[in-house]
């Protein structure tokens, strides 16, 4: 009687563990984990906005986290999310070489990995994916908006085309493509470049500002950005210096700021980042994986241009 007793009581509670187990796996199911390298970063703030409102579309509720610019902390993310039962993991790292690290701490979960690309053999369209855009189209768009603009004013650059140019976060894909890509645009078109100053503001709207100000007097013809942000700190610096007027100003991203900025015929142009399309797809991908479907190993989102014209 007692033997019996005891073998309908591990029954009992094997069962309870099991039952357990399947609703914490089935509610991780019902949830989007993902880690932001920055979430005080204006780019990845929209995309976290696309991310909430798709989830709550879908009936997802979500699991944030920010990692506010440490790779170690997000590390500690990952192993948490996995803790909790997560089988997708969205990340965008902090630093796209730690893409090993960030694969070990998923322990085998499907890991969507956007905004900073890691090397080609990380993105195995396995258990790891990316969704991002092609960088490189990038330089080339403002190329062509700063050429447009020039045409537009009858003056001719070609000889010596002065610029001031601001760039992103050192070593970051974005930074260095978009930054090669507008050059080498201007130079495909006829211009010689005539650097007046280069310095990152790491993605910054008051680093770019204050930057601005202890050069505002020099000489120069146009100012490249490799982000809105950056641009509409500039922007404050001309107007305070009496040049708005007078110097073309071009970004990426086309954030609503940047937008508005465009439409009052301040910043010249801007190149679209689809933040709200990356957020969303994000999301979707998800649920793709959750559902067994094959995916490719990268996602692409489309980069264009935004001018005044087009708003």
């Amino acid at each position: 009687m007692r033997r019996s007793f005891l073998i309908v009581a591990v029954g009992l509670l094997v069962a309870v563990l099991l039952g357990a187990s399947a609703f914490a796996a089935d509610d991780a199911a019902k949830k989007v984990y993902y880690s932001l390298y920055d979430n005080s970063d204006m780019f990845i703030s929209l995309v976290r906005n696309a991310i909430e409102a798709e989830a709550k579309e879908q009936g997802l509720s979500t699991v944030p986290a920010d990692a506010q610019k440490d790779q170690n902390r997000q590390l500690s993310q990952i192993e948490q999310f996995v803790a909790q039962g997560a089988q997708v993991l969205i990340i965008n790292p902090v630093d796209a070489t730690s893409a090993p690290a960030i694969i070990d701490a998923a322990k085998g979960r499907k890991l969507i990995l956007f905004n900073k690309r890691p090397e080609d053999k990380y993105i195995d369209g396995k258990n790891t994916f990316y969704v991002g855009s092609d960088e490189s189209v990038v330089g080339p768009i403002q190329a062509e908006m700063i050429d447009a603009y020039f045409k537009a004013k009858g003056v001719d650059k070609k000889s010596g085309l002065k610029y001031v140019l601001f760039m992103g976060e050192p070593g970051h894909e974005a930074t260095v493509k978009r930054t090669a890509g507008v050059k080498k645009g201007l130079e495909d078109l006829g211009y010689k470049l005539e650097a007046v100053y280069e310095d990152t503001a790491m993605w910054s709207r008051a680093e770019a500002q204050n930057k601005m100000q202890t050069i505002v007097a020099k000489n120069f013809d146009v100012v490249i950005c490799n982000n809105d942000e950056m641009a509409l700190g500039v922007i404050e610096a001309l107007r305070a210096a009496g040049k708005l007027e007078s110097v073309p100003v071009v970004g990426v991203d086309a954030t609503p700021d940047g937008q508005a900025s465009v439409k009052k015929g301040e910043m010249m142009g801007t190149v679209l980042q689809d933040a709200d399309k990356l957020g969303r797809t994000l999301v979707r991908l998800q649920l793709d994986l959750m559902a067994g479907k094959e995916l490719p190993p990268e996602t692409s989102i489309p980069f264009r241009k935004i001018t005044k014209e087009d708003l």
